[in-house]
């Protein structure tokens, strides 16, 4: 099953966003597994100090949690701003059928 951590932010200032990333690229090596796939970050179009972290995963049970890597994120980026951490699971929905 796909699933996906996002993990968004409400920066002070615009500042905040390259402070976010290079905390993103010092957490995230050495935490990869099997079921890790990708870690994206977007930033807002609209405002400057608004980002969102996205980590995908495929998981092989069903027993969805948050992941060390999504929890140590939210955690770091805490002192930035407010921070929403939630948890999706793809729903596998193709066009046409019913599943």
């Amino acid at each position: 099953m796909n699933c996906i951590e996002i993990i968004t932010v409400r920066g002070a200032d615009k500042d905040d966003f390259e402070k976010a990333l290079k905390f993103c690229t010092q957490v995230s090596p050495g935490l990869e597994t099997k079921e890790f796939v990708n870690l994206n970050i977007y930033r807002s179009s609209g405002y400057g100090s608004d980002l969102s972290i996205h980590i995908h995963w495929v998981l092989e049970s069903f027993s969805p949690k948050k992941s060390l890597l999504g929890l140590r994120i939210a955690k770091g980026l805490n002192e930035l701003g407010i921070v929403s951490h939630t948890l999706w699971i793809d729903q596998q929905i193709i066009a046409g059928k019913d599943t």
